[in-house]
């Protein structure tokens, strides 16, 4: 067995104080956060696949003897529904991928994100207090601003902000 070979020291002295070049890391909740924004763009875009194929299958069906084929549907169904869950699609893809660049332009359209989905939720429980009934509105509204609440959640930790002023 051969002993180590001797121990090298450099001239050059260590830079003490010097900032790091090293990009600040991403932080956990952040990440977590950026996994859920691309589950809701995935949950959006299969939402608007059963719609598109439900309004098919509404125009395909036969008739009813002496009726519209069209009767009794909402235009919310078939308009307001895939054109506010396309915008909030696109909007959380959007957040997804800025989220990994950093900097104020991320928080930008993380926050917007979160903002068209609210607005349009929103909206969405106005039309079913409208066509549904107070209490199935109150249940639509809770159950579709918890995932944005959340969402808020861990873009507001202490964390989430410091890493958005690091890379910026």
């Amino acid at each position: 067995m051969h002993p180590p070979g001797p121990v090298s020291y450099s001239q050059e002295p260590i830079p003490i104080g010097v900032p790091d070049d090293r990009p600040p890391v991403m932080p956990r909740r952040l990440r977590v956060l950026r996994v859920f924004f691309g589950l809701w763009v995935g949950y959006g875009v299969l939402c608007l696949g059963v719609l598109v194929f439900a309004a098919i299958g509404v125009f395909l069906a036969p008739p009813p003897a002496g009726g519209d084929p069209t009767e009794g549907l909402l235009p919310f169904e078939h308009v307001f529904l895939p054109v506010t869950g396309v915008v909030t699609a696109v909007g959380y893809a959007g957040a997804a991928a800025q989220l990994g660049k950093g900097g104020p332009v991320a928080r930008r359209w993380a926050f917007g994100a979160l903002g068209v989905d609210v607005v349009t939720s929103l909206m969405l429980a106005a039309v079913i207090v409208v066509t549904g009934g107070l209490e199935f509105a109150v249940g639509a509204v809770l159950g579709v601003l918890l995932m944005p609440g959340v969402f808020l959640l861990l873009l507001l930790t202490r964390a989430s902000r410091e890493w958005f002023r690091a890379s910026a």
